[in-house]
């Protein structure tokens, strides 16, 4: 399980500013974090078939800072950050996994969240491109 910090700008992130700034989400300051799912009963752990997720927060315009629950060294908004606060990366003994509806971080603010995950053949996804989602709703079933 890694963890990165990525320097950046902070335009707004409304669906509006994607218009006038297309590489918005490349260019704003992010935390990224990417790690392994935990195997289904059955999986094997590791793998080749190992399913893995990545989860980008964006920082945006007014947003006060980006705040890891599992890890509070890692932390945003800060013009010279240590390296500690820049890449963290966790062996398995130590790596933060998290539960189904454990809050893993939170913005000072808001902002965005994108999100790249891998989907086993038996799930189905529950939401569509575009579409908004809410604080509990399932995106995967």
């Amino acid at each position: 399980s890694d963890v990165y910090k990525r320097q950046g700008l902070l335009y707004p992130v409304m669906r509006s500013a994607t218009k006038w700034f297309p590489m918005l989400y490349v260019n704003n300051e992010r935390v990224a974090i990417h790690g392994p799912i935990k195997a289904k009963k059955g999986e094997v752990s590791g793998g080749p078939n190992q399913r893995h997720v990545g989860i980008a927060l964006v920082g945006a315009l007014n947003v006060g800072s980006v705040a890891l629950f599992f890890d509070e060294r890692v932390r945003s908004n800060l013009s010279d950050p240590p390296s500690y606060a820049v890449h963290r990366q966790y062996s398995e003994k130590v790596a933060p996994w998290l539960t189904k509806g454990q809050p893993m971080g939170m913005f000072r603010m808001g902002s965005s969240i994108v999100m790249v995950m891998d989907v086993a053949a038996d799930q189905e996804i529950q939401v569509n491109q575009g579409d908004k989602v809410q604080v509990g709703q399932c995106l995967v079933r």
